[in-house]
């Protein structure tokens, strides 16, 4: 029989990595935005088609893939599957929540 917090450690570890997917999904849309996709783009700019991508959106875009990327790391960071030494935990755990 494991441990309750072995078992609880591969818990968090399981839900951080089903996040990552989830965080991973949007954020190569959004990088395929950004290299100049139109592809389900006129959904998120209010109905009508566009033929390419403007500068606004390829900045907005470019915006988002940063912040769901440092969501991933902090992510990664509080289940403890990625060790950084420049940030301490106490300036992760305030980004997790």
């Amino acid at each position: 029989m494991k441990p309750v917090a072995e078992s609880a450690s591969q818990r968090v570890r399981l839900a951080a990595l089903l996040l990552m997917v989830g965080l991973a999904a949007p954020a190569v849309q959004h990088l395929y935005w950004v290299l100049g996709g139109t592809w389900a783009l006129h959904r998120s700019v209010g109905g009508h088609v566009e033929q390419s991508t403007t500068t606004g959106i390829r900045v907005v875009a470019a915006v988002v893939v940063v912040l769901l990327v440092a969501a991933a790391f902090v992510v990664l960071s509080r289940a403890g599957l990625w060790r950084q030494t420049l940030v301490s935990d106490r300036v992760i755990r305030p980004f997790a929540w």
